[in-house]
């Protein structure tokens, strides 16, 4: 499956983020969110990024950051943001509840085709997949942020993700320049646990007096 058109739900900075890093990769994007003002500030966010850090540095010529910036469509009905893409990433609030109902209404609006992942950076996907049907299709792309600058992806297989989807998800992620791998559905993943686990070493090294909050 070629992957050409992408939908991104959420555009705060992880969903922008996302939108330019796709965008700048040759993609079509529709980023959706609530409210125009939230879309117009993200695309806004994105052009200043462009700017400031490729046109300004010689990265690219303003021509191609005005191309990249044309291929992002902003949406406020997700139902028409949808429409004929071939990869939806969800990167709204990290709450269970809302990316399972989230995950259920695409997967009876989406074409049987159409990938879902979600970005999130600790949530079990078989359970974001547990109200759906085709939950074969569901998968996780995590994302670190800054979304365009950091190289490493988590790609989390549910317990009924297929291989196929799981493929696609390394191609599109080889394709975006980034380091892929998978990891086991479990909570907080690889990444976030070790962050979780550093920090709680920090914190026990503080009350030991091992090391002052400033070292």
């Amino acid at each position: 499956m070629e992957i050409k058109r992408i939908c991104v739900i959420g555009a705060g900075a992880m969903g922008s983020g996302i939108a330019q890093l796709v965008a700048t990769r040759g993609y079509t994007v529709n980023l959706v969110d609530l409210t125009q003002e939230i879309v117009k500030n993200a695309k806004n966010s994105i052009k200043k990024n462009l700017e400031r850090h490729y046109v300004a540095r010689d990265k690219i010529s303003m021509e191609e950051a005005t191309t990249f910036l044309d291929s992002i469509n902003i949406f406020t009905n997700q139902e028409e943001a949808i429409q004929d893409v071939d990869l939806i990433i969800e990167a709204v609030f990290e709450d269970m509840e809302l990316k399972r109902d989230l995950m259920a209404k695409l997967d009876s609006l989406c074409d049987k085709s159409v990938i879902l992942a979600s970005n999130t950076s600790s949530l079990s996907i078989s359970d974001m997949a547990s109200k759906s049907k085709n939950q074969e299709r569901i998968v996780g792309i995590h994302f670190f942020n800054p979304a365009p600058v950091m190289k490493l992806i988590e790609l989390i297989k549910g317990k009924n993700t297929s291989d196929e989807t799981l493929n696609i998800a390394k191609e599109f992620s080889k394709d975006l320049g980034k380091r892929a791998v998978v990891v086991k559905d479990s909570p907080g993943f690889v990444t976030s646990r070790l962050i979780y686990t550093m920090c709680n070493e920090a914190i026990k090294m503080k009350e030991e007096g091992l090391a002052s909050t400033e070292d």
